[in-house]
């Protein structure tokens, strides 16, 4: 039996007090994407732009600053709200 490797545990610095549902969904899939690569990330900064969700994240491979579209994340929403089937 294959186990994968759990995924990135993270830390939110002290300046940060909580995260929105966007950016803790970002940081999902970009934990998702590190897994098996790095242990553990801090989260140093969040923000969220017009257009955009950013977060800066650091490894022990270095920092890492992910972005993500804000229309590319809610067609995705729109495509799963879809895909349910009606009750």
């Amino acid at each position: 039996m294959i186990i994968p490797p759990p995924l990135p545990a993270f830390t939110l610095s002290p300046d940060i007090n909580s995260l929105t549902a966007e950016q803790a969904r970002v940081l999902d899939n970009c934990l998702s994407s590190l897994m098996g690569r790095v242990g553990a990330v801090m989260v140093v900064s969040t923000r969220t732009t017009a257009t955009h969700t950013v977060i800066e994240l650091d490894t022990t491979l270095g920092t890492l600053v992910v972005m993500e579209r804000l229309e590319t994340a809610m067609r995705r929403a729109a495509q799963r709200s879809s895909e349910t089937p009606a009750p």
